[in-house]
């Protein structure tokens, strides 16, 4: 960061000349920042994530709701706004939250569980598909 004419004066009575100033920000555990914008991954129920729901997802001023509609897949980012920094260049305006969701599959199953997605595994006839490139994937490539 530049500071006009708050360096030191100058040789024989010469202005002042300009400040820099090096700022150095330690990586957060929870966010990303670029600009004015932060970006977070939030790990969600697969149940959530089938059914819908609402969650309580991390911000830079505590937690704010989130609306998971039924069928959210997993990489999907939503946008909240006004949750991100302010913005150096416009003192009124924020940046936005992007929260990535991220589904958590169960390691551990009930018989009863194990029996009830054995049934619902049988009606669906589900087949792999290659993925897609999520917008961090786009994010880290520009850098």
């Amino acid at each position: 960061m530049k500071l006009s004419g708050e360096g030191e004066a100058g040789d024989k009575s010469g202005g002042r000349g300009d400040l820099y100033i090096a700022i150095h920000v330690k990586p957060h555990s929870v966010f990303e920042r670029r600009e004015e914008h932060i970006f977070c991954e939030v790990l969600i129920p697969f149940t959530v994530a089938a059914l819908g729901g609402e969650i309580s997802v991390p911000t830079l001023e505590g937690q704010a709701p989130l609306k998971i509609p039924a069928g959210t897949p997993a990489g999907k980012i939503f946008k909240i706004k006004n949750e991100g920094v302010p913005s150096l260049s416009n003192h009124h305006a924020r940046g936005d939250e992007f929260v990535q969701i991220e589904i958590e599959v169960p390691v551990k199953l009930t018989e009863a569980e194990r029996k009830l997605l054995q049934e619902f595994a049988k009606g669906r006839r589900d087949k792999p598909q290659a993925k897609k490139k999520n917008l961090f994937e786009h994010i880290r490539e520009s850098f």
